[in-house]
This record gives C-alpha cells, sequence and structure tokens, in this order.
C-alpha cells in the first residue's frame, strides 16, 4: 500500500518560507554587513582567519573531505549492499543520501556560475576591489565573474537535513535529532566561511532553503514508495514543528 509523507507538506513549504524570508531579512535590513563588519574588526581590519590552518585546512578542506567521504560511503552501501546482510536494508536510505548530497552539491555550484555574487573579502569595504551589490541588483558589466553565492561550503552540512524525512519515514527513534544533524553541522560549516570572509550569513542560510526544499522534493517524488515505511506512521503539522507526530495531523479530519 502506498505510504503517506511523514511530514505534512504543508510544514515543509512554511520552514521554506521561513528560511527565504530569513534570508532576504539578512541582507536587507543590513544584519549582513553587520555580522561581517564585526568579524573584520575583531581581526584588526582584516579577515586574519582567512588562510590559517585550522580555518583553511583543517575547518575547511577536512570538511570538504568528511562530505565527499560520506557520499562515497552512501554510494559503496548504495551498490554493493545487497551483498551484506547488515547493510542491505539501508541500501535505498544510502542512494537517497548520495543523492542528496551530489545534487545539492550540483545545484549550488549552478547558483555560483550564474549568480555573479561577491564574497565578502571581495568588497572594497573589507579591503578588495568590488562595490558591495544586493542580491537582487543589477550587476556592473565590467566586473569580473566570480563564483560566492550560494554558500557551497556548508551545503554538504545542510544536506543531512534530508534524514528528517527518512528517520520519521522509518519510525526511528527520536528523528527530530537528524533534523538537529543537518541544522548544526551546516551552521558550523557556514560560521566557519564567515569567520574566512568567505560568505555573508544571508549566502548559507539560502543554502539551508535550497537543501530543505531538495531533500523533501526528492524523498517525496523519488524515495518515499520505496523505503519501507513503519506502520501506520504520523502526518507531522505545523505547530510547533513536533516532528515527533504529536501536533495537528494533516491527514485526520
Amino acid at each position: 500500500m502506498p505510504s503517506q509523507s511523514p511530514i505534512a507538506p504543508l510544514s515543509v513549504w512554511l520552514v521554506f518560507a521561513v528560511l527565504c524570508v530569513a534570508a532576504i531579512g539578512l541582507e536587507s535590513s543590513g544584519l549582513d554587513l553587520i555580522v561581517m563588519d564585526a568579524l573584520y574588526r575583531a581581526g584588526g581590519d582584516t579577515y586574519g582567519l582567512r588562510d590559517t590552518w585550522w580555518t583553511k585546512n583543517l575547518l575547511h578542506d577536512s570538511a570538504q573531505v568528511i562530505a565527499k567521504a560520506i557520499a562515497v560511503a552512501a554510494a559503496l552501501v548504495s551498490l554493493f549492499g545487497n551483498w551484506l546482510p547488515g547493510l542491505r536494508p539501508f541500501r535505498r536510505v544510502a542512494c537517497y543520501l548520495f543523492l542528496m548530497i551530489v545534487l545539492s552539491s550540483l545545484i549550488v555550484a549552478i547558483g555560483k556560475s550564474t549568480t555573479n555574487i561577491s564574497c565578502p573579502w571581495d568588497l572594497s569595504r573589507y579591503g578588495g576591489e568590488r562595490p558591495y551589490v544586493h542580491l537582487f541588483e543589477a550587476r556592473p558589466v565590467q566586473l569580473r565573474s566570480v563564483r560566492c553565492f550560494p554558500g557551497g561550503h556548508s551545503s554538504g552540512g545542510f544536506s543531512l537535513l534530508s534524514l528528517i524525512f527518512v528517520a520519521s519515514a522509518l519510525g526511528w527513534r527520536r528523528p527530530r535529532a537528524y533534523l538537529w544533524l543537518g541544522i548544526g553541522a551546516g551552521t558550523f560549516f557556514a560560521a566557519t566561511q564567515w569567520l574566512r570572509g568567505a560568505h555573508f550569513p544571508s549566502h548559507d542560510v539560502w543554502t539551508a532553503a535550497l537543501c530543505w526544499a531538495l531533500s523533501w522534493l526528492l524523498f517525496r517524488y523519488g524515495f518515499e514508495q520505496r523505503l519501507k515505511v513503519a506502520p501506520a506512521p504520523r502526518t507531522i503539522g505545523v505547530q510547533g514543528l513536533a516532528f515527533d507526530g504529536r501536533a495537528w495531523p494533516s491527514n485526520r479530519k
């Protein structure tokens, strides 16, 4: 029998809308600049953490390696898990996670190649050469193309938001823990780039919104019917974003 979505679409799109509004608010209110001004001044009018070993090599480069390792591990489980009884139940979950990481990286890469948004460290405000231009403003045609929007580093963390849909559908214990795993990983990766002067906070909130929407769409239209859903899954409603199913089941009258 076809399964019901473990999280109500209204809840999903409400979260997406809140993230988009938050991203727009961070830029339009000037909070983006306030945060990056503070970090710039704290470094003595420079982003002194841009190329340090612990921010660039440890927190940035190593995090990229971890994200790629998770993707490779998920691909291997998906391809070869059928021959390992202990991994067999996780093959489709692994395939979903692998595709989520790859697709989120691809979408972010497309965004970077088409938006031509500057990094903070490129701006004259912070010692660079480019003017600050708002997201929805036209770029001066004479400016060279740059690739700083949306945030790419944080997509590896925010792609783990996808696990909330799997955890809820399969009846895993404490499914909200997987939501916080994605939020925590994405925010940690994002903050690393703020310290380095690589992104404004709004860049990474946009990334979170993209990863959240993509993870639900991929689950809903690609994997929901393929996963073995736990008996009588409860649809999760909007109130309090109660992912354990205790609030406003949308499929009840």
